[in-house]
């Protein structure tokens, strides 16, 4: 075994060194909505905190991520875990209050809060009674 892996004579090896490229995968996503916020769940397994980004533009949220391999000083003998980007888009509707937008990343799930901005949240109308 080990000369099969030295001299890269393994067939399986040989297969998955084929595939260097970086794949792009859409993640899935959860979305949900009250009146006073959007709430957002997408899930980047594998991906680390510091390799997410979320961006907000023209109302369109973009996310993210990368699937980064450990830079160690290793020879490799088998690839199957290949770096991978995450990236997906959103158009949003107008009435979010961008400035409190939040995110949390954790167990490879980013949560994004979207609050909607006051004068687009509901708001229950007093009833005067006429004397």
């Amino acid at each position: 075994m080990r000369n099969q892996m030295q001299e890269n004579k393994n067939p399986e090896v040989n297969q998955v060194e084929k595939m260097e490229n970086r794949r792009t995968v859409i993640p899935a996503a959860d979305i949900f909505e009250n009146p006073r916020e959007i709430w957002m769940l997408v899930d980047m397994p594998g991906v680390a905190e510091k390799d997410v980004e979320v961006h907000f533009e023209k109302q369109a949220i973009r996310i993210a991520g990368k699937i980064v391999p450990p830079d160690k000083d290793w020879r490799r003998t088998l690839r199957e875990y290949s770096p991978t980007d995450f990236e997906r888009s959103f158009k949003l509707p107008s009435g979010l209050d961008v400035a409190k937008f939040t995110a949390e990343f954790d167990n490879g799930v980013l949560t994004l809060h979207l609050p909607k901005s006051a004068e687009h949240q509901p708001h229950k109308v007093a009833i005067n009674t006429k004397k």
